[in-house]
């Protein structure tokens, strides 16, 4: 590549790059847009409310208007049975906040109503982000009372506050019977600091209300649309668990997954893109256990998906039972959860198991030294990029190398194939080249191999970047979330274009795109005339297509990591051809090789002309038969 060349390139660049700052919106128009998403976030959270309010109400209208039932042994009981009073109480907001996170509780139901993240923000609205709002999550125990089935996330508890040592908080909501010794506890016990709750549920002689019934804990949640993508957030949105072994696995994202598990399970995560709730037994969830998640539905916006969990208490219904757990709401950090030594880092998606441990042990602490010296995420990409291809030279010029060779001996290649352009001459072709091979000491495997190499990195990446809730909303250049696609042009959906491409157009896609075809034509001049390399060709142009439709909708970052790794390799096979490898040396050295008398042959090259001879005799003895049946 010449002088001009780089300057050209250099050139569409920058002048891209203008494009995008001049095209970007004004303040006007930033205001515009702001003013619109907070609209649509306050009609959503007032319709969520409403639907709040109007099940508290039916709640109650219920017990007012609800016939009585008769009992067994003659008494009667209203419909919601012993609980009366607290189904017509109303409830009681406390909130609380440590520096990470602020709680709504509500003692109707004895439970979470809201939880606020004070560290994030949605995307949709810009305000504080909400794991969960009110009318988006029940929490409770159903109870089988006489003929009706009560649910205790229904029913208003007592509510007592207190603080603990250490600055912790103790919020207990209690449900006592009207008319027999029994009732419930929930007690939440809050840190100071950090996404670590503790829960500590207390029945006491539940028996004499249901008698023979298991105790079940049910646990749903909707999740609300937290991120600028809601198809990508919506796939990476299910279901995690783990068993007592420490094995985690995961429901699927499809459209309804539902599972039956007869095993005890140490915590079940409801798992967002970058968030999760995730409720851990101190001891275990008793089997049998339901999980089900589904999508929200199509017509209601702002909605992802909808969790179930049906998890067995340990009670038996006599006396005081307790059952404690750990309730984590907060961030899929891998630092944050790491810590807790309870596997629940394993939500956040590293790649395959072989892959995996790249990520862990290597590329996450790299990426945590330079987060930690403050700098833009875009810079940040640059330097573990540039760290990355360092560790990677010496197999990038192995490669260049065995290319270069391969150059070299194009023109014998050429008269090979020449030769031999029977397709039944192909093992006698095959046999001369490798021939050549041996006697110019080449080793047409030498350019794969380091290809090979780097294929574990490569996945690693691409499950890094879209995983990393570092890069969640930061900026760099035009891209506003570098944990999303950048988009320099959106439009309305388009049958097939939409569904393959996207609504969007992803300026760091295409560039990334642009450097594959740059570098590709670069490195790949020795592909042959014969029908092989027509096929190689062939590819070179397809490929880049099937890389702008897939790289259109992933993350900004990932795209950026793509297109620096492309442009350093360019440079450095500038740099390796013009400074390092003297190619007329290495010319004139396989010419003495090919002078030379034929050396030992390798224990590889002696097997491989042994599959050969096999297959030779083979084709013979087929060919043999087909003479025979002819006659």
């Amino acid at each position: 590549m010449d002088r001009n060349s780089l300057i050209g390139i250099l050139l569409i660049v920058l002048t891209v790059i203008v494009f995008s700052i001049i095209n970007q919106p004004d303040k006007e128009q930033l205001a515009r847009q702001k003013a619109l998403r907070d609209s649509l976030q306050k009609a959503r959270e007032q319709a969520i409310l409403a639907d709040s309010l109007s099940l508290d109400k039916s709640a109650r209208d219920s017990v007012e208007q609800n016939p009585i039932v008769p009992h067994s042994d003659g008494a009667s009981l209203p419909a919601v049975g012993p609980f009366t009073a607290s189904a017509l109480k109303p409830g009681e907001i406390f909130r609380w906040r440590n520096p990470e996170m602020e709680i709504v509780f509500n003692s109707r139901g004895a439970k979470m109503e809201n939880i606020r993240l004070l560290n994030y923000r949605n995307y949709l609205s810009g305000d504080t982000l909400s794991l969960f709002i009110p009318g988006s999550q029940r929490f409770g125990i159903p109870l089988s009372i006489g003929h009706r089935l009560i649910r205790t996330d229904s029913l208003t508890f007592s509510m007592a506050v207190k603080t603990l040592a250490g600055d912790t908080t103790q919020v207990q909501f209690s449900l006592r019977s009207d008319s027999v010794d029994a009732g419930l506890d929930m007690t939440y016990i809050l840190p100071p600091s950090g996404y670590m709750l503790g829960l500590r549920v207390t029945g006491h002689h539940l028996g004499r209300l249901a008698p023979g019934q298991p105790f079940d804990l049910e646990w749903e949640q909707k999740t609300p649309q937290q991120e600028k993508d809601a198809q990508n957030e919506k796939s990476k949105s299910t279901i995690f668990f783990q068993d007592k072994s420490g094995s985690v696995d995961e429901l699927g994202s499809r459209e309804e997954e539902k599972e039956e598990i007869d095993y005890d399970l140490k915590w079940v995560g409801f798992s967002q893109q970058f968030f999760t709730s995730t409720l851990i037994a101190q001891e275990a969830h008793s089997r049998p256990i339901t999980l089900q998640t589904s999508p929200s539905d199509k017509n209601v916006t702002g909605w992802l998906r909808h969790y179930q969990a049906t998890l067995r208490l340990p009670f038996t219904g006599e006396g005081q039972e307790h059952c404690s757990f750990n309730f984590y709401t907060g961030p899929k950090d891998y630092k944050i959860l790491k810590k807790y030594d309870l596997g629940l880092e394993e939500q956040i998606n590293l790649g395959w198991r072989g892959f995996r441990w790249i990520n862990t042990l290597f590329i996450i602490n790299i990426f945590q030294w330079l987060s930690d010296l403050n700098l833009n995420y875009g810079l940040i990409i640059f330097i573990l990029t540039l760290i990355v291809k360092i560790v990677l030279s010496p197999i990038t010029y192995r490669m260049y190398v065995s290319s270069a060779k391969m150059r070299i001996l194009k023109p014998d290649i050429d008269a090979l194939n020449a030769k031999y352009p029977d397709p039944s001459d192909a093992l006698k072709k095959n046999q001369e080249m490798m021939t050549l091979y041996r006697r110019a000491g080449v080793n047409p495997l030498a350019g794969c191999i380091p290809a090979l190499l780097q294929m574990p990195l490569l996945f690693a990446m691409l499950s890094f970047f879209p995983s990393s809730i570092e890069l969640r909303q930061q900026s760099f250049l035009w891209a506003d979330d570098l944990s999303t696609y950048d988009a320099i042009f959106t439009f309305g959906y388009v049958p097939l274009l939409s569904d393959w491409y996207g609504s969007h157009v992803s300026l760091l896609a295409i560039l990334m795109t642009a450097s594959t075809v740059l570098y590709t034509l670069m490195t790949n001049t020795n592909l042959g005339t014969g029908p092989q390399a027509q096929q190689m060709k062939i590819m070179m142009y397809i490929m880049p297509v099937f890389f702008l439709l897939f790289l259109n909708s992933q993350p900004a970052a990932l795209c950026l990591y793509y297109l620096i790794a492309n442009v350093i390799s360019i440079l450095q096979t500038i740099v390796i051809r013009e400074y390092i490898i003297d190619e007329n040396k290495l010319r004139a050295r396989i010419e003495e090789n090919k002078r030379r008398p034929e050396t030992k042959k390798s224990k590889w090259q002696q097997r491989l002309e042994e599959i050969q001879r096999m297959q030779r005799q083979r084709s013979e003895e087929l060919q043999k038969r087909q003479r025979r049946s002819r006659r």
